[in-house]
């Protein structure tokens, strides 16, 4: 009997074992020359594109380097190859900038061939061009999070007429600040922001100040206000301090803004998207209007179901909430659970968009920006 009993559990964890994660294996065999003793990274949609992860370093096997990653059944990932950071990410023969690469949702083992055509920190910088528009500039400051002793460059888009008139504007801070305006330098694309306000100002609609918060290496902490599986002392409290007790007033006394938090907003894509969910629930004095773009609301979604129940009601000014059907559908559903929550417990008004061939990708985001600006604007 106690024989018996053993190979049925056995069978059962063996069965229950097959079917709780696909590997899929990765190996790239063709890539440009690396330094001896450099490594070789993936990062991801499964490790919060963390551009580093010794979970994900690639082993060389066999003339060709290879990493295993292990997903539950029936998950799209979304990955690049880096060497340890996204100065160092791959992109085309040519320099420029590539999209995700995606594998679709399987449910068994799968060994997927790679090719590296070239490294971003390695092509010559003369083969790309600076696309920011002439109404973008750095601010010619050191900008210091005093907690945390780290240093942000902050860049600034001012509407075209700005030097020709007396008028105040409305301002929207961003984050990820480095794939808003220029291409150049970027490791998946910009935004447009710039082209994009330029070319409604053109059509009659109100300018706007944008203020472009860059990002580094601690960006994980940074935007998270939650500890999870890449950060066990979030960050995000201390960076928002800084916005609205630094960085905010710095702004208001340099340029013509419009003060007030119905003409100020906060905005960001994925991790930045939690962010400014936080900082618009959290500081409803300060902003009124918010851009919750494929918000990474997998992190602390309890908690945030909390926050959202306690302080909703603070808030009455607009959000627009955005994620792609063709990203990770536990993503898409934890977004529309928030978004519906926080509309049921708040005066504030929802607009959630969900694009049916939308992706996680500065490509969907900068679609979509146009309809956030004009709907927080008040002309949608």
């Amino acid at each position: 009997m106690p024989k018996a009993i053993l190979i049925l559990i056995v069978i059962c964890f063996g069965k229950f074992a097959g079917f709780s994660q696909v590997r899929i294996t990765l190996s790239v065999s063709r890539l440009p020359e690396i330094q001896a003793g450099e490594k070789l990274f993936v990062a991801g949609s499964f490790n919060a594109w963390n551009p580093q992860d010794i979970a994900y370093q690639l082993s060389n096997q066999d003339n060709s380097f290879k990493v295993t990653i292990s997903v539950p059944p029936n998950t799209k990932i979304d990955f690049k190859f880096t060497r340890g950071s996204w100065a160092s990410v791959e992109c085309s023969a040519y320099g420029s900038d590539l999209p995700n690469r995606t594998i679709p949702a399987l449910t068994s083992d799968t060994l997927v061939s790679c090719e590296i055509m070239g490294w971003k920190d390695q092509w010559i910088p003369g083969l790309a061009m600076h696309t920011a528009s002439k109404q973008v500039k750095f601010i010619d400051t050191a900008f210091t999070i005093t907690e945390l002793k780290r240093q942000h460059l902050i860049s600034l888009y001012l509407p075209k007429q700005y030097d020709l008139s007396s008028e105040r504007y409305p301002v929207i801070y961003m984050l990820d600040g480095q794939n808003l305006f220029d291409a150049y330098g970027t490791f998946a694309g910009e935004w447009e922001v710039d082209e994009t306000l330029d070319s409604l100002l053109e059509k009659g609609i109100p300018g706007a100040i944008i203020v472009a918060i860059y990002t580094g290496r601690q960006r994980m902490c940074e935007y998270s206000p939650f500890v999870f599986k890449y950060c066990e002392k979030p960050e995000a409290a201390a960076l928002l301090h800084f916005i609205t007790q630094s960085l905010k007033p710095y702004i208001d006394g340099h340029y013509r803004t419009k003060k007030e938090k119905e003409s100020t907003g906060i905005a960001g894509s994925s991790l930045g998207g939690l962010f400014a969910y936080y900082a618009w629930l959290n500081k409803p004095e300060v902003f009124g209007n918010a851009g919750i773009f494929s918000p990474s609301f997998w992190i602390g979604t309890a908690e945030l179901e909390q926050q959202t129940d306690k302080l909703a009601y603070l808030q009455n000014g607009k959000a627009f909430f955005y994620m792609g059907e063709k990203e990770d559908g536990d993503d898409l559903g934890k977004m529309k659970s928030i978004a519906d929550r926080f509309a049921k417990n708040s005066k504030a008004k929802v607009n959630r968009i969900i694009d049916p061939n939308g992706a996680h990708n500065e490509t969907y985001w900068k679609k979509w920006f146009a309809e956030f600006y004009l709907w927080i604007s008040k002309i949608r």
